[in-house]
């Protein structure tokens, strides 16, 4: 089941995916044990906040594509 680079076009991409997902849980963990987790949660939601807000906007501004709404490209 979680096996899927054997039969991938591309294993070693579909390997360091995987490898990459598996640090999720530890990070997770790490953030919620902190004594004050409610804080350093915050913490993380605005640094990210700070990130993609700006990118996004940037994003939609200067994308030649851009109308306004959500369509799948991958046609």
């Amino acid at each position: 089941m979680f096996r899927s680079d054997l039969w991938s076009d591309f294993p070693l991409v579909s390997f360091k995916r995987w490898i990459k997902i598996l640090g999720h849980p530890a990070m997770v963990m790490l953030l919620l044990t902190e004594p004050h987790w409610e804080e350093e949660l915050a913490t993380v939601w605005k640094r990210c906040a700070y990130v993609v807000f700006p990118i996004s906007i940037c994003w939609m501004k200067y994308s030649p594509h851009w109308d306004g709404a959500i369509t799948n490209t991958a046609q």
